[in-house]
């Protein structure tokens, strides 16, 4: 499974603050890899059909560290949620 981010997210790739966890059913799915604005997991064969998801990271507020005057809540941007066989 792949998250799309667009990218606009400050510490997108320090995956310790971003304290990104994902899960399919209720059960946590195992991070692979964070590449080009997509964050990669896998997910156990014996999941057979998608009924929840659920996506949990920090959170930050732009005009407190400065990116502009929005006062927001902001977590992850996410594009695309993408569900593909391994290669």
């Amino acid at each position: 499974m792949v998250i799309e981010t667009k990218g606009y997210r400050p510490g997108r790739e320090n995956l310790k603050d971003l304290e990104l966890k994902v899960k399919v059913n209720g059960n946590e799915v195992k991070f692979i890899k964070f590449e080009d604005n997509k964050y990669f997991f896998h997910l156990s064969k014996d999941i057979r059909k998608v009924e929840d998801i659920t996506i949990l990271s920090s959170t930050f507020i732009p005009k407190e560290i400065g990116l502009n005057n929005d006062q927001r809540k902001l977590g992850l941007d996410i594009q695309a949620i993408i569900f593909k066989k391994a290669s």
